[in-house]
């Protein structure tokens, strides 16, 4: 474990009226926890609702990681964190101070962090407790809130598993009667996904829809809550000689939906073809909200150009590095891609404990300065605006107020 110490202790500011408040912060490791207290949803709405910075004074130590993809935050204050790169989750305490390797894939451990297990590998479960896929078993093991193994559970479907792993834009959930909650597997080939077959070619497409799932581990039964929309991918499966070719088409500005469930079960789906909020309640129950105000900004010429190109240059740098055959290309050409930027970011849509929705805008990424979010309350109202400290990026909310970032302090290492 790389570790590093800092001589300083963290005290944030945040602008009136927000109260100021201790807690603790590590700039040269990977978990940033920022106390920040939430207006509550009685405040008016307006047009343009009020920006809160949150600034940075000192700092606390901590753990280095290579990759955090998701965490789970404890009522008491500790975090568990899934470091997908490395393979292992990390308890930390409400200072950020790491308590214990909860599972890694060192020889001899006691806890295994499989192969399989991946960037969706964490899910926050009951009781202060998580889950964890166990590849290896295709199980999901429970974790207690001191880090120990306690249980195993099969899921319903051994395909929800897969579903599970596929990463941070899958935001799974548990709900208070310790149902999972996730976005669906891919639909197989005729029930949805379309297998077209030319030659030595067969083309694979998914759809662009997807369901969210609701199993239930006692009575072995899944139901559907809602769909939400996502891109379409294509596969191209050819033959060279001997030799079996895999190509990925990309779409490098996708119109995703983004969902996540909030404390009292409520699924909210944030929709990207006009910016407004589904609200799927535990009954199933389907509300909507007005559109939110949105900052639209036109994809120029000049933009298509650089997305594609940048896009097929970052493609054919990581498939370098991972010393894979299978080859990704840009699935669009430049004058086939949307005439706005989509509004949401994919896989940054999270709850907070008091019920209201944190949506990172599209238009943000744009800024080039600290990221705002909109605050989105349970009425679908947006009354109010948080701006990260530059090259920060948010993975989750706990109590208290507690806001966790990330950011990169160096290629291949990265601080929350």
């Amino acid at each position: 474990m790389d570790t590093r110490r800092s001589p300083t202790r963290t005290i944030l500011r945040l602008p009136k009226p927000y109260p100021m408040r201790r807690a603790n912060f590590c700039t040269a490791a990977c978990l940033s926890l920022v106390a920040f207290v939430a207006m509550g949803s009685q405040v008016i709405a307006q047009s343009a609702p009020r920006v809160y910075d949150v600034s940075i004074v000192a700092t606390t130590d901590s753990a280095t990681l290579s990759d955090v993809s998701r965490i789970a935050p404890l009522r008491n204050g500790k975090i568990v964190v899934n470091d997908a790169k490395r393979r292992r989750l990390l308890l930390f305490d409400s200072t950020l101070r790491l308590v214990k390797v909860v599972a890694d894939t060192n020889t001899g451990s006691v806890n295994r962090y499989g192969i399989e297990a991946g960037t969706g590998a964490l899910v926050p479960y009951v009781g202060d407790s998580s889950l964890m896929l166990d590849g290896a078993s295709r199980t999901l093991v429970v974790i207690g809130p001191d880090g120990k193994f306690i249980r195993s559970m099969a899921p319903v479907h051994q395909s929800d598993l897969m579903a599970l792993a596929r990463g941070v834009n899958n935001a799974a959930a548990t709900d208070k009667g310790g149902r999972l909650i996730i976005r669906g597997p891919t639909a197989p080939i005729g029930q949805g996904t379309k297998l077209i077959a030319a030659g030595d070619t067969d083309t694979i497409v998914t759809p662009d829809s997807t369901p969210i799932l609701r199993e239930d581990f006692e009575r072995r039964t899944v139901d559907t809550l809602a769909f939400v929309h996502v891109p379409k991918t294509t596969t191209i499966l050819s033959k060279q000689g001997n030799r079996r070719r895999i190509t990925n088409e990309v779409n490098p500005l996708p119109t995703t939906d983004e969902w996540v469930m909030l404390p009292d079960g409520t699924v909210a789906i944030v929709r990207s073809h006009d910016y407004h909020v589904d609200w799927v309640s535990p009954n199933k129950k389907m509300s909507s909200s007005p559109k939110l105000p949105f900052d639209w900004k036109r994809v120029s010429d000049e933009n298509r150009v650089a997305i594609v190109d940048s896009t097929n240059r970052e493609l054919l740098k990581q498939r370098a590095l991972d010393g894979t055959s299978i080859t990704f290309s840009v699935a669009v050409k430049p004058a086939d891609l949307p005439e706005y930027f989509p509004p949401i970011s994919p896989g940054q849509v999270h709850a907070d404990p008091d019920g209201n929705i944190w949506i990172l805008p599209t238009t943000s990424l744009l800024a080039g300065k600290g990221l705002v979010y909109d605050v989105v309350n349970r009425d679908g109202v947006l009354y109010k605006r948080v701006r990260l400290p530059e090259k920060r990026l948010l993975v989750g909310l706990g109590a208290g107020g507690a806001v966790y970032m990330r950011t990169v302090i160096r290629p291949g290492v990265v601080t929350l």
